[in-house]
């Protein structure tokens, strides 16, 4: 798989890629060896749009939906770190974040400043995503959307992550 501007969409694969034969893993900010011991999980933020560098880091500017892929290697289960804060556009606390899985589930908390939310995941095998969206918490339901950046993401990452969920 490669990407300068976004992954391709996960409907565009009539079947999962056999990942047993694929040994590299390139995108817009990193190269995976999928044959070294410790890789597990790829984890990027598919939101070329949002995204903006400081420091060489990316940061993702959040009004609209971003998509948060992963590409596990085996099924897993880990906790899903996503570090936020307000954005520049924000007005009034707290903001609400949601994030929703490919079978409509959602779960959410708040934004008051920055801070990690750190929750227990279970992914398959193969590609999954996860939507993240923000809303002010005082916005007119009325209101055409616009899309402010509310908040932003610093990133996302996996941690204490068990390979064999459920033995």
């Amino acid at each position: 798989m490669t990407g300068d501007s976004s992954l391709p969409d996960v409907d565009s694969f009539p079947n999962v890629p056999d990942l047993a034969n694929i040994d590299l893993v390139v995108t817009r900010n990193q190269m995976l060896d999928l044959r070294a011991p410790s890789v597990s999980c790829l984890t990027l933020v598919d939101d070329p749009a949002g995204e903006d560098r400081r420091n060489g880091h990316p940061f993702y500017g959040l009004g609209r939906p971003a998509d948060l892929r992963f590409l596990a290697l085996g099924p897993i289960s880990a906790n899903l770190n996503i570090r936020l804060a307000p954005g520049p556009e924000a007005t009034t606390f707290p903001i609400d974040f949601f994030l929703t899985d490919d079978q409509g589930h959602v779960s959410q908390g708040e934004i008051r400043n920055k801070h990690v939310d750190v929750r227990r995941m279970s992914l398959p095998r193969g590609l999954s995503t996860l939507e993240l969206s923000v809303k002010a918490e005082d916005s007119d339901p009325n209101t055409v959307p616009s899309f402010p950046i509310v908040a932003e993401l610093d990133g996302i990452e996996l941690s204490d992550i068990d390979s064999h969920p459920g033995k």
